[in-house]
């Protein structure tokens, strides 16, 4: 059910198992599979808006639901464009995106970093905002 070119990196499921949310590494987003239809139902660009020659967010690698299944965190690495990517010195910030798991609505965007590569166990968002393990 997911689109040509996805290339699969990670996969993550609601703790109620209804969905199935996949990270698309080569359409630079998350898909969300209906469990019970087994059809895509949505999807979401992981990919930040730049100004720059960077494109923070650009290629998912990991994904990992909250223990509530309301919650859909997403890490990603970025491309230096001027680079070329998939070059070894392209890499660029990446960003860990939480998405609403209902409608794929981005919550939040924090820097990830040079390069993150995959999630261990979500971190949940606090009341306060904070993003914590």
């Amino acid at each position: 059910p997911l689109a040509k070119g996805c290339y699969p990196r990670g996969v993550s499921t609601t703790p109620n198992g209804a969905a199935v949310f996949v990270a698309c590494y080569g359409l630079h987003s998350v898909a969300a599979i209906d469990t019970h239809t087994n059809r895509v139902v949505a999807s979401a660009s992981t990919k930040a808006v730049s100004d720059s020659h960077v494109d923070p967010g650009e290629f998912p690698m990991g994904v990992s639901t909250s223990a509530d299944g309301q919650h859909l965190a997403v890490v990603s690495q970025g491309c230096a464009k001027r680079s070329g990517c998939g070059d070894p010195d392209s890499f660029a910030p990446g960003l860990l995106t939480v998405f609403n798991t209902g409608d794929l609505s981005i919550e939040r965007r924090i820097d990830a970093g040079l390069a993150p590569n995959q999630l261990g166990r979500f971190v949940a968002p606090f009341p306060d905002g904070a993003i914590a393990p």
